[in-house]
């Protein structure tokens, strides 16, 4: 039975990117004979839309374990983005926090934290699950 793999990706060439700092995800399938066809580009697309504004400092909180960085980088928003790739075997980025991955794996997805050029890391880890 084949599967996918999604890549966080800047470009289609290389696995560049960090999960949280991701707002595409390069889809590729692989079948049962190691095939592997590019598929789709999934976005994430920020529920809030326009421009940047600067923030309003008079409703500050206490924190509630997001840190504000831009770019989604610490949850905020981060779960769309694993709601948009939960049909993927595994997620391939250059970086992914404890948390996340763990938001992964509960799902049954494996990751892989690696950069480097797409098709040979897609190969090595088609080659990986070929042998289970």
């Amino acid at each position: 039975m084949g599967y996918k793999i999604a890549v966080a990706s800047s470009d289609g060439v290389f696995s560049d990117l960090e999960f949280g700092m991701a707002d595409q995800f390069y889809i590729y399938d692989v079948d049962d004979e190691k095939n592997i066809t590019f598929s789709e580009i999934r976005k994430y697309v920020q529920e809030k839309a326009g421009e940047l504004q600067e923030p309003d400092l008079s409703e500050l909180k206490e924190p509630t374990g997001s840190c504000g960085n831009p770019g989604n980088r610490c949850g905020k928003g981060a779960e769309k983005k694993v709601e948009l790739i939960e049909d993927c075997r595994c997620i391939i980025c250059s970086h992914i926090g404890p948390k996340m991955s763990k938001n992964f794996t509960v799902r049954g997805i494996s990751v892989f934290d690696i950069e480097g050029g797409i098709d040979p890391i897609i190969n090595r880890i088609a080659d990986y699950y070929k042998k289970k």
